[in-house]
């Protein structure tokens, strides 16, 4: 990847001019066009219906549960998963400050895996993880930047809104935990509730005190997760 903060003065003045595939008839409104990785964080915050994101410059191609994400001219196939309860239906938020994704499909792997080394598969994973976390709590406190877990004992953990920097490639190993669980709590609609009690009851009996929410689940989340699982 080209930065141009580390190119040396005598460079410019450039332009650069890049020319956008065109769309075929297939893929009309429903594929993404992406040319850099902040426009890519910058989607992922706000979102969009396309399922094809294209992002120029992504090592191997992967597929969450709702969408694919490739290259701009690499051969892509893809075929959503049947969508699953809303974790808006589970987890409390004020009305007004919706934090909790209503499809937890976008956040879900689809019999895919990421690349450590690739700077967009750790940026999915980075703003897959806060939208995951909010998935297993029983109450968002968006103001007070808080999950809450009924127990008992009553748990509240501190998360902050990070800034997912493209240079701080995100550390999957913490992603891995989190989707797990968030993928045994919404894998059938049926059980979906009865298992995200289960987990976020496990959750707040596994540590001790509240905490910052990715240093408790480092800690205690595999644990809660095994717990919940047997129960």
């Amino acid at each position: 990847m080209i930065r141009l903060s580390v190119w040396p003065s005598n460079f410019g003045p450039f332009r650069l001019t890049l020319k956008k595939p065109p769309r075929s008839a297939e893929e009309g409104s429903n594929t993404l066009f992406i040319l850099a990785a902040v426009g890519f964080s910058d989607f992922l915050r706000k979102s969009h219906k396309a399922e094809v994101w294209r992002v120029l410059g992504i090592g191997t191609p992967f597929a969450c549960q709702a969408r694919i994400f490739g290259d701009w001219d690499e051969p892509l196939s893809f075929a959503a998963v049947s969508a699953t309860k809303s974790p808006r239906m589970l987890v409390k938020e004020a009305p007004d400050t919706r934090v909790v994704p209503d499809d937890i499909r976008l956040w879900l792997l689809q019999s895919s895996s990421l690349e450590a080394s690739d700077t967009f598969h750790c940026l999915w994973a980075s703003h897959a993880y806060d939208a995951l976390a909010r998935c297993l709590a029983n109450e968002v406190a968006a103001g007070e930047r808080r999950l809450v877990f009924k127990g008992p004992p009553k748990l509240s953990l501190e998360y902050q809104d990070r800034l997912h920097d493209v240079d701080d490639l995100f550390e999957l190993a913490k992603f891995k935990r989190v989707h797990d669980a968030a993928a045994w709590v919404y894998e059938s609609s049926r059980e979906a509730e009865m298992k995200h009690v289960l987990l976020s009851t496990e959750i707040a009996r596994s540590g001790r005190a509240d905490g910052e929410v990715i240093e408790y689940f480092r800690e205690n989340l595999e644990a809660a997760l095994e717990c919940a699982k047997i129960a």
